[in-house]
């Protein structure tokens, strides 16, 4: 019963990861080559190729809705605002795409709002070690990071993963250390180091 539901939940979260690349990565690229304005005239275009595309969440999300919070991550990348631009990128992910896709599953809500206390697995490991284990966002390309590159999502353990108010706290408090580490020329030096070793394949430490 446990292999299966742990089974169960990585696949969940393969799944989500999988249609946050395809739907936020061509945003990306798109804004790279063509810039803001373009990016504005042709975001509701995209609805038009949404029979044409790998779009593994079809049932629960539609793909290529012109979301508000698209524009404003651009618009902040634009006026060099990083932090505001992260935020809204994580908002466009954990609200229109994670909630309706994966949160709003009932089988993997109630897995969620167990895991903060270890009941039923571990979501950093992946791995069932019998002991509990924190919920957090790593900002480098190690598994286990210093304090000043990780998140922790919460010290209460019946924190509730499932809860999107709960988890956009977690991911403002991240877009603000994420701005942190930027400025500081130490950090952004390791942290460039991290993002061009994840991009190149080398793996997570």
């Amino acid at each position: 019963m446990l292999q299966e539901e742990l089974k169960y939940v990585q696949e969940m979260l393969a799944l989500g990861n999988t249609a946050l690349f395809l739907d936020v990565y061509p945003l990306h690229r798109f804004y790279m080559v063509r810039g803001y304005e373009e990016m504005k005239e042709c975001l509701a275009e995209r609805r038009k190729i949404e029979n044409d595309v790998i779009w593994p969440i079809a049932e629960r999300v539609g793909f290529g809705i012109a979301q508000r919070e698209i524009l404003d991550t651009f618009a902040y990348i634009d006026q060099g605002e990083i932090s505001d631009s992260v935020y809204e990128m994580a908002r466009h992910e954990q609200l229109n795409i994670l909630q309706p896709a994966l949160y709003d599953v009932e089988r993997f809500a109630l897995l969620m709002r167990g895991t903060q206390a270890g009941d039923v697995i571990s979501v950093v490991t992946g791995l069932f070690s019998g002991l509990p284990e924190e919920i957090q966002l790593t900002l480098a390309s190690q598994c286990k990071a210093p304090d000043t590159k990780k998140v922790t999502f919460s010290r209460n353990p019946i924190a509730d993963l499932a809860n999107k108010d709960q988890r956009m706290e977690f991911v403002s408090r991240a877009a603000e250390q994420f701005d942190r580490l930027l400025k500081n020329p130490t950090t952004y030096d390791q942290l460039r180091a991290s993002i061009i070793k994840i991009a190149s394949g080398g793996g997570i430490e």
